[in-house]
């Protein structure tokens, strides 16, 4: 044997006794679980700051070429200012921090209260708050180190381009307060008094920082009412623009405390209406009669959805010309503004009516209209009525940049329309695009969400729309044929396109222009590969390959399946807003998200290395392909301890909802079970885990389970090192109802857990949820329990797929965990079921956390089903002795006493 071979033998020997060492995940480990945060990049690509959480809190402070790095424990509230000179943050202790970045010095500030910086500009500004009662801020020169004090300031603000500083003094008597505005011109280094008055607020500049607007409010016999007040450079004092008495408001409304905003070319301000108290007081009203609810058949809303309306009481958006004076309404009580209207790009602003998408299949008033609004005079026009299947995206019905063009989606055609504002035409756009635009993955029965929009054409007049895979360049005047400019590549290869938007403050939707380089997000479908295309934006040009490799960089959400529902990435690619440096995130399933800094895609440069998995024995992910039983191909992510040995038997949990595989290189935090099995705590602990894709058929959602599920379990059995004897499944609330259904159908499954799942379809189907007060039906006839039909239509799928109809068919141990708040499934459905179980004997528990809701929230709760759930699992898939609450009752009086959690010596069995 050569000395070479040798040493490999060695090292895999080596490697096997540490992976073989690595402890398991535990509770103290979760509660500190290393991780970054969403970097902060220098415009000048140098440098970023980001935070590291973990036992102590750090901040990573670092040149991108790793050529020098800083780290400070538990500083916050960090950031780079716009010269990429010098990094500003806090240090415990009320101590601010400015970090020259050239030259690696500190210079420390004490007590101080807050600072700010502005948005964009040179760089040159900061000012802060010294804690005490003078309330002194200080304007500091970051360039020159000159200070300058103001006294008794109680707020203030900079103007985005760092031109200007408003300051908000106080001053006045025991019972009264009498507030200052102090415009400080930066530029010009004078400042005056443009404001005297009471509780001012709400402070937003235009974009050159020329005009200010802002709210003041006052006390009105218990009641506090608001005016917009408007300042020019030009001007020596600020005056009333907006009040209740202003030409063009409603005596029936008043002035809202929200921010009002300036139009992109500062000649309108937008701000917002509300109902005025006032006047709600003055109308009269019978107050002698009974306390009742009258519901009616006639409503559009039932009174449910009327009642938690008025928990939060919405407001209108109006407009006014500064010129002018008038106020202009925009929205009616009933309406919705579609997207910005802030921005005043053009002359109108889009809203709909009201929808009620639970009754969207059989009460036409339930779709919403979409009308266009002029900012003018308040008049509209009607762009669509009814339109049927919207899903209240926003791309779903979008206003060019130029003002001319409405595009909407229509669900019922399949096909995105363009309405002309000018002419008042509307056609259909897409109908010569010969690929689906919709969602084709969507199994529910319901009108599929399209796939959006892209982008919008600098001047307008072409709009970019997504297929599952490719970009098409479509023509809003329907002339043009449209053209598919990623070149079909997507579709040919599986790859799924996105565009990437990196500009700072991004809109919805990006402008194009031709010949523009275009960076593209892409997920490979196949074998999930995720990374970055380019392409240039003109004709027979196909997408060019930068990267692409078994990680997770990023991934928006309509690039992946609608059953990948969780945030996959926590953050959008960073870019220099000066250079082409950017920063990414990338993870896989055995692998941390870290940060990596490219100038081109193609090589990265790791910034961070926190690696908490590689201290514990973790996990790895493999995808896997079946055959469900009704022939149709299948698949699923496997997950293994990352000690696995192949020679031993594994206990195995299958755990499900809807179709994650897209996220088979996501990183999954440990963290203890609050619903959902949190996968690498139970595999780090010995277990295997199988989370099988479901496919689904209309009428059938039991069955479709039992089809993924029993035949995943079935395939996975052939493994010599699967314990077939001790399968579980796992799920949370849609999960929860198939581990219900499954264990009605099977005795293959050793234990059993069902975390708020419904069991009683007839049951459900005529409740409402406490979350905003809508009828169930709609979940049933449209939505993700899939039955497609009314009650009354088909009685016959509304009772097979009820669990508690089969419940005497039950063999298999189960433990509940339904709380008495859920507001996504009422708690009667775990009552129900558990009372069944309980009549005919079945081994069941029922958790039920007085401070649960749909999932658990409070520490302790999370913390004691997690051990529940692990002893209930470890008794029944590993055969350790049952704890106390499984083998003796726990009576109420005892509760939050008496836990029952240490194991039960006597040897009794559950």
């Amino acid at each position: 044997m050569t000395s070479m071979r040798r040493l490999l033998i060695l090292i895999v020997l080596i490697g096997h006794a540490v992976c073989a060492q690595k402890r398991p995940l535990d509770y103290s480990m979760c509660e500190n679980w290393p991780g970054v945060g969403t970097p902060k990049l220098s415009n000048d690509g140098r440098f970023l700051i980001v935070g590291a959480s973990g036992a102590e809190q750090r901040l990573i402070i670092k040149a991108t070429d790793n050529s020098w790095s800083r780290e400070v424990l538990n500083a916050f509230n960090e950031v780079i200012t716009e010269d990429s000179r010098t990094a500003i943050f806090f240090k415990p202790g009320d101590s601010l921090c400015l970090l020259d970045l050239a030259k690696d010095q500190i210079v420390s500030i004490a007590h101080v209260a807050s600072y700010k910086v502005p948005k964009e500009g040179e760089g040159k500004w900061m000012a802060y708050q010294l804690i005490g009662p003078e309330k002194d801020l200080v304007l500091r020169n970051l360039l020159t180190e000159e200070e300058k004090k103001f006294r008794l300031v109680d707020d203030y603000s900079f103007s985005n381009n760092g031109t200007v500083l408003l300051l908000k003094t106080v001053s006045g008597s025991d019972s009264v307060d009498t507030n200052s505005l102090i415009w400080v011109n930066l530029k010009e280094s004078k400042s005056k008094i443009i404001w005297i008055g009471s509780q001012p607020g709400n402070f937003s500049f235009d974009d050159p920082a020329h005009q200010l607007t802002f709210i003041s409010a006052k006390t009105r016999e218990e009641e506090t009412v608001y005016s917009i007040w408007f300042f020019q450079n030009t001007m020596d004092s600020a005056v009333l623009l907006v009040d209740g008495r202003a030409p063009g408001v409603d005596q029936a409304f008043a002035v809202s405390n929200e921010m009002p905003v300036f139009s992109k070319d500062g000649k309108r301000v937008f701000f917002s209406l509300r109902e005025d108290s006032f006047f709600k007081d003055s109308v009269s009203s019978d107050s002698r009669g009974a306390n009742v609810d009258i519901w009616s058949y006639k409503d559009d809303f039932l009174q449910s959805q009327q009642q938690d309306e008025l928990k939060w009481p919405g407001s209108l958006r109006a407009t006014l010309k500064i010129s002018e004076g008038k106020v202009v309404r925009l929205q009616k009580p009933d309406e919705v503004l579609i997207g910005n209207a802030n921005t005043g790009n053009s002359d109108f602003i889009i809203v709909r009516t009201k929808m009620n998408p639970p009754e969207m299949n059989w009460k036409l008033a339930a779709s919403p209209s979409i009308y266009l609004v002029s900012t003018k005079d308040g008049s509209r026009k009607l762009i669509k009525e009814h339109l049927v299947g919207y899903q209240g995206y926003g791309d779903e019905v979008t206003l060019s940049p130029n003002g001319k063009y409405v595009i909407y989606y229509e669900s019922e055609q399949k096909s995105y329309f363009a309405y002309n504002t000018i002419t008042g035409q509307t056609k259909n756009i897409t109908k010569n695009i010969p690929v689906p635009l919709f969602n084709v993955d969507d199994d529910r029965p319901q009108l599929p969400p399209s796939y959006g929009l892209a982008a919008w054409s600098q001047e307008g007049n072409a709009v970019f729309i997504y297929d599952q895979y490719d970009i098409w360049q479509v023509d809003p005047e329907g002339l043009k044929t449209p053209l598919n400019v990623t070149g079909g590549y997507g579709r040919a290869h599986s790859i799924v396109f996105r565009l990437m938007n990196f500009e700072r403050g991004r809109s919805a939707l990006p402008f194009l222009r031709k010949g523009d380089m275009c960076m593209l997000t892409a997920f490979n479908l196949v074998n999930k590969d995720n990374g970055f295309y380019k392409f240039r934006l003109k004709e027979n040009e196909q997408p060019v390959s930068l990267t692409m490799g078994p990680y997770i960089y990023f991934l928006p959400y309509n690039a992946i399946s609608i059953s990948a529902f969780i945030n996959i990435s926590s953050w959008h690619p960073v870019k220099a807003k000066n250079k082409e440096i950017y920063l990414v995130n990338r993870m896989n399933a055995s692998e941390a998200p870290n940060i990596y800094a490219t100038s081109d895609f193609i090589d990265f440069t790791q910034l961070t290395d926190i690696h908490p998995e590689r201290e514990c024995n973790w996990m790895t992910a493999t995808l896997v392909h079946w055959t469900m039983f009704d022939g149709r191909k299948a698949e699923g992510v496997l997950y293994k301890p990352e000690n696995f040995d192949p020679k031993r038997k594994y206990a195995v949990i299958f755990y499900f909802y809807e179709r994650p595989s897209d996220g088979l290189n996501r990183f999954i935090q440990p963290e203890p079970t609050h619903g959902p099995l949190n996968i690498p705590f139970f595999v780090s602990n010995g277990y295997v885990v199988f989370v099988p894709n479901i496919y689904y058929k209309v009428g059938e959602p039991g069955e479709s389970a039992y089809n993924a599920v029993t035949s995943a379990a079935t395939w996975l059995s052939q493994h010599p090192w699967v314990d077939t004897a001790r399968m579980g499944l796992q799920g949370h609330s849609f999960g929860a109802y198939e581990v219900n259904y499954l264990v009605t159908k099977t005795s293959m499954f050793a234990a059993a857990c069902s975390a708020a799942g419904a069991s009683d379809f007839i049951n459900n189907y005529g409740s409402i949820s406490l979350r905003g007060g809508y009828s169930q039906q709609g979940l049933y006839e449209l939505g993700q329990s899939r039955i497609g039909a009314s009650l009354w239509q088909r009685p016959d799928l509304y009772i097979k797929n009820s669990p508690v109809f089969g419940a005497d068919k039950i063999n298999t141990p189960i433990l509940l965990m339904h709380n008495k708040a859920d507001a996504a499934v009422p708690w009667i459905q775990g009552i129900e079921f558990f009372t069944a179980l309980r009549r005919l004997g079945k081994r069941a528990w029922l958790l039920q956390y007085s401070g649960g809701n749909h999932s658990l929230f409070l520490p302790e709760d999370i913390k004691d089903f997690s051990t529940r759930l692990m002893q209930f699992f470890d008794h029944y898939l590993k055969g350790i002795p049952a704890p106390v609450w499984m083998t003796e009752s726990i009576p109420a009086r005892l509760k939050g006493m008496k836990m029952g959690l240490e194991l039960d010596s006597s040897g009794r069995y559950p």
